[in-house]
């Protein structure tokens, strides 16, 4: 995600706190998480999903240790 409208997008989507988009979104970021973090942009997104989704946090932090 390198655009900074897209970030806010999703940003917003997230702020929603619905769960079926939350997990739409942490699913699409799985197996990115390292790239993505270095992005400008999604680096915002992913740390909100990390905030928004506790039942996620695992999943989204085991890609960056590995």
């Amino acid at each position: 995600m390198r655009a900074a409208q897209g970030n806010y997008v999703v940003q917003y989507v997230l702020d929603l706190n619905d769960n079926r988009f939350i997990e739409a979104i942490v699913r699409q970021f799985l197996g990115n998480v390292s790239a993505l973090s270095a992005q400008k942009f999604s680096s915002n997104v992913v740390e909100k999903c990390i905030r928004r989704s506790e039942e996620h946090t695992s999943e989204l932090q085991s890609p960056i240790r590995s």
